[in-house]
Protein backbone atom coordinates (compact mmCIF):
# COMPACT_ATOMS: atom_id res chain seq x y z
CA UNK A 1 0.00 0.00 0.00
CA UNK A 2 1.05 3.40 -0.78
CA UNK A 3 -1.01 5.14 -3.19
CA UNK A 4 0.86 8.45 -4.70
CA UNK A 5 0.22 12.00 -3.79
CA UNK A 6 0.43 14.86 -1.01
CA UNK A 7 -1.26 16.45 1.44
CA UNK A 8 -0.14 19.64 2.85
CA UNK A 9 -1.41 20.90 6.77
CA UNK A 10 0.04 23.01 8.87
CA UNK A 11 2.99 21.79 11.70
CA UNK A 12 0.96 22.63 14.89
CA UNK A 13 -1.92 20.23 13.36
CA UNK A 14 0.21 17.31 12.14
CA UNK A 15 2.28 17.06 15.23
CA UNK A 16 -0.97 17.27 17.04
CA UNK A 17 -2.74 14.42 15.28
CA UNK A 18 0.31 12.65 15.09
CA UNK A 19 1.05 12.58 19.30
CA UNK A 20 -3.37 11.39 19.49
CA UNK A 21 -2.72 8.40 17.75
CA UNK A 22 0.73 7.09 18.41
CA UNK A 23 -0.38 5.46 21.64
CA UNK A 24 -2.29 2.92 19.72
CA UNK A 25 0.22 1.88 17.15
CA UNK A 26 1.06 -1.68 17.97
CA UNK A 27 4.54 -2.52 19.51
CA UNK A 28 4.92 -5.50 17.53
CA UNK A 29 7.72 -4.94 14.91
CA UNK A 30 7.03 -8.28 13.69
CA UNK A 31 3.72 -7.11 12.23
CA UNK A 32 4.55 -4.04 10.49
CA UNK A 33 1.31 -3.07 9.03
CA UNK A 34 -0.10 -2.02 12.67
CA UNK A 35 4.03 -1.29 13.99
CA UNK A 36 2.62 1.97 11.80
CA UNK A 37 0.72 4.95 11.35
CA UNK A 38 -1.77 5.21 8.49
CA UNK A 39 -2.11 8.50 6.53
CA UNK A 40 -4.61 8.47 3.69
CA UNK A 41 -7.54 11.11 2.23
CA UNK A 42 -11.06 10.31 2.70
CA UNK A 43 -14.05 12.45 2.43
CA UNK A 44 -12.70 16.15 2.04
CA UNK A 45 -10.15 14.79 5.16
CA UNK A 46 -6.68 13.95 5.98
CA UNK A 47 -7.36 10.71 8.37
CA UNK A 48 -4.33 9.69 10.73
CA UNK A 49 -4.81 6.40 12.34
CA UNK A 50 -3.22 3.57 14.26
CA UNK A 51 -4.33 0.32 16.03
CA UNK A 52 -3.16 -2.30 18.05
CA UNK A 53 -6.33 -4.64 17.19
CA UNK A 54 -6.91 -3.98 21.17
CA UNK A 55 -7.85 -0.21 20.83
CA UNK A 56 -8.00 2.28 17.50
CA UNK A 57 -7.56 6.02 17.27
CA UNK A 58 -8.19 7.91 14.09
CA UNK A 59 -7.55 11.77 14.09
CA UNK A 60 -9.52 13.97 10.90
CA UNK A 61 -8.36 17.63 9.45
CA UNK A 62 -10.82 19.00 7.29
CA UNK A 63 -9.17 19.73 3.43
CA UNK A 64 -9.69 20.46 0.34
CA UNK A 65 -8.41 19.41 -3.17
CA UNK A 66 -5.56 21.26 -4.52
CA UNK A 67 -6.23 23.21 -7.68
CA UNK A 68 -2.96 25.55 -7.94
CA UNK A 69 0.06 26.76 -6.10
CA UNK A 70 -1.27 29.84 -5.28
CA UNK A 71 -4.54 29.00 -3.30
CA UNK A 72 -4.36 29.81 0.52
CA UNK A 73 -5.72 27.00 2.69
CA UNK A 74 -4.93 25.29 5.38
CA UNK A 75 -5.28 22.33 4.89
CA UNK A 76 -4.54 20.22 1.30
CA UNK A 77 -4.53 16.96 -0.37
CA UNK A 78 -3.32 16.25 -4.02
CA UNK A 79 -3.75 12.76 -5.58
CA UNK A 80 -4.20 9.52 -3.98
CA UNK A 81 -1.73 9.58 -0.94
CA UNK A 82 -2.31 6.44 0.97
CA UNK A 83 0.58 5.37 3.01
CA UNK A 84 2.02 3.44 5.98
CA UNK A 85 4.71 5.30 8.28
CA UNK A 86 6.57 3.02 10.59
CA UNK A 87 6.32 3.92 14.26
CA UNK A 88 9.91 5.07 14.87
CA UNK A 89 9.33 7.58 11.60
CA UNK A 90 6.17 8.75 12.50
CA UNK A 91 7.72 9.91 15.58
CA UNK A 92 10.66 11.90 13.57
CA UNK A 93 7.72 13.35 11.77
CA UNK A 94 6.28 14.42 14.98
CA UNK A 95 9.22 15.97 16.20
CA UNK A 96 10.37 17.71 13.17
CA UNK A 97 6.65 19.02 12.88
CA UNK A 98 6.69 20.42 16.48
CA UNK A 99 9.90 22.40 15.53
CA UNK A 100 8.56 24.64 12.91
CA UNK A 101 6.70 27.25 13.24
CA UNK A 102 3.15 26.63 14.22
CA UNK A 103 1.32 28.08 11.44
CA UNK A 104 3.75 27.03 8.52
CA UNK A 105 2.71 24.15 6.36
CA UNK A 106 4.37 20.73 6.51
CA UNK A 107 3.60 18.82 3.07
CA UNK A 108 3.91 14.91 3.23
CA UNK A 109 4.76 13.86 -0.57
CA UNK A 110 4.62 9.58 -1.92
CA UNK A 111 5.96 9.76 -5.28
CA UNK A 112 6.95 5.95 -5.35
CA UNK A 113 5.86 3.11 -2.55
CA UNK A 114 9.26 3.10 -1.08
CA UNK A 115 9.79 6.47 0.13
CA UNK A 116 7.80 9.58 1.69
CA UNK A 117 9.30 13.41 1.53
CA UNK A 118 8.33 15.68 4.64
CA UNK A 119 9.16 18.96 3.74
CA UNK A 120 8.41 22.25 5.62
CA UNK A 121 7.62 25.53 3.42
CA UNK A 122 11.57 26.99 4.12
CA UNK A 123 12.75 23.88 2.53
CA UNK A 124 13.91 21.59 5.15
CA UNK A 125 12.95 17.84 4.67
CA UNK A 126 12.92 14.62 5.70
CA UNK A 127 12.70 11.43 3.63
CA UNK A 128 11.29 8.51 5.27
CA UNK A 129 11.03 4.67 3.54
CA UNK A 130 7.23 3.73 3.63
CA UNK A 131 5.65 0.45 5.24
CA UNK A 132 4.64 -1.75 2.80
CA UNK A 133 1.80 -4.13 2.97
CA UNK A 134 -2.03 -3.77 4.00
CA UNK A 135 -3.47 -1.48 6.71
CA UNK A 136 -6.63 -2.84 8.64
CA UNK A 137 -10.00 -1.22 7.80
CA UNK A 138 -10.35 -0.14 11.04
CA UNK A 139 -13.35 2.15 10.13
CA UNK A 140 -15.36 -0.63 9.52
CA UNK A 141 -14.73 -1.98 13.19
CA UNK A 142 -16.76 1.10 15.17
CA UNK A 143 -19.87 0.01 15.84
CA UNK A 144 -23.02 1.86 15.84
CA UNK A 145 -24.48 4.04 18.54
CA UNK A 146 -26.22 1.60 20.54
CA UNK A 147 -30.31 2.16 21.52
CA UNK A 148 -29.16 0.67 25.44
CA UNK A 149 -26.58 -1.57 26.72
CA UNK A 150 -26.66 -3.17 30.06
CA UNK A 151 -25.01 -0.90 32.40
CA UNK A 152 -21.47 -2.00 32.52
CA UNK A 153 -18.32 -2.81 30.93
CA UNK A 154 -14.28 -2.73 31.89
CA UNK A 155 -11.43 -1.88 29.96
CA UNK A 156 -8.02 -2.67 30.88
CA UNK A 157 -5.93 0.09 32.59
CA UNK A 158 -3.28 0.20 30.11
CA UNK A 159 -5.56 0.22 27.23
CA UNK A 160 -7.54 3.26 28.95
CA UNK A 161 -3.98 4.95 29.70
CA UNK A 162 -4.13 4.88 25.52
CA UNK A 163 -7.31 6.89 25.70
CA UNK A 164 -5.98 9.27 28.38
CA UNK A 165 -2.57 10.09 26.03
CA UNK A 166 -4.43 10.93 23.28
CA UNK A 167 -6.65 12.98 25.18
CA UNK A 168 -3.53 14.97 26.33
CA UNK A 169 -1.69 15.11 22.99
CA UNK A 170 -4.81 17.38 21.94
CA UNK A 171 -4.76 19.60 24.93
CA UNK A 172 -5.19 23.46 23.72
CA UNK A 173 -2.97 25.29 25.87
CA UNK A 174 -3.89 24.20 29.99
CA UNK A 175 -7.73 22.94 27.90
CA UNK A 176 -7.44 18.76 27.55
CA UNK A 177 -10.70 18.29 25.71
CA UNK A 178 -13.19 15.55 27.02
CA UNK A 179 -13.35 11.90 26.25
CA UNK A 180 -17.13 10.71 25.89
CA UNK A 181 -17.14 7.00 25.68
CA UNK A 182 -19.96 5.12 24.19
CA UNK A 183 -20.90 1.90 25.11
CA UNK A 184 -21.98 -0.83 22.86
CA UNK A 185 -24.77 -3.04 23.03
CA UNK A 186 -23.54 -5.29 25.75
CA UNK A 187 -20.68 -6.16 28.08
CA UNK A 188 -18.10 -8.00 25.28
CA UNK A 189 -19.34 -5.30 22.37
CA UNK A 190 -16.16 -2.68 21.40
CA UNK A 191 -16.89 0.48 22.93
CA UNK A 192 -16.35 3.72 20.65
CA UNK A 193 -14.92 6.83 21.89
CA UNK A 194 -14.23 10.53 20.91
CA UNK A 195 -12.51 13.10 22.11
CA UNK A 196 -13.01 16.87 21.28
CA UNK A 197 -14.40 16.73 16.99
CA UNK A 198 -11.62 15.35 15.52
CA UNK A 199 -10.75 11.89 16.90
CA UNK A 200 -12.59 8.81 17.36
CA UNK A 201 -11.31 5.74 18.54
CA UNK A 202 -12.47 2.33 19.42
CA UNK A 203 -11.67 0.23 22.98
CA UNK A 204 -11.90 -3.37 23.38
CA UNK A 205 -13.11 -4.32 27.23
CA UNK A 206 -12.41 -7.21 28.95
CA UNK A 207 -14.41 -9.58 30.65
CA UNK A 208 -14.66 -9.57 33.97
CA UNK A 209 -16.24 -12.51 36.54
CA UNK A 210 -19.30 -11.24 38.72
CA UNK A 211 -18.74 -7.55 37.08
CA UNK A 212 -21.71 -6.14 39.68
CA UNK A 213 -19.91 -8.21 42.36
CA UNK A 214 -17.68 -4.57 43.25
CA UNK A 215 -20.25 -2.30 42.86
CA UNK A 216 -22.67 -4.32 45.05
CA UNK A 217 -20.19 -4.70 47.81
CA UNK A 218 -20.94 -0.88 48.61
CA UNK A 219 -24.27 -1.27 49.13
CA UNK A 220 -24.99 -0.19 52.76
CA UNK A 221 -21.62 2.15 52.92
CA UNK A 222 -22.77 4.46 50.23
Amino acid sequence: MSGVGAISLPAVTLARAIASVLPHVSKDKTRPSINSVHVRVSRGHIMIEATDRYTMAIHRTPAVAKVSDDQVVDAWWDGDLDVMIGADDAKRVMVFAKGVVGALPVTITVSNEDRADVTVAYGESICLRTVHGDFPNIERLVPPAPDQHDGHVAFGAGNMAKVTASALALKQGKDVPPVVMLAGKNAASPCVFTIGDDLIGMLMPVRVDEPRAARASWSGLL
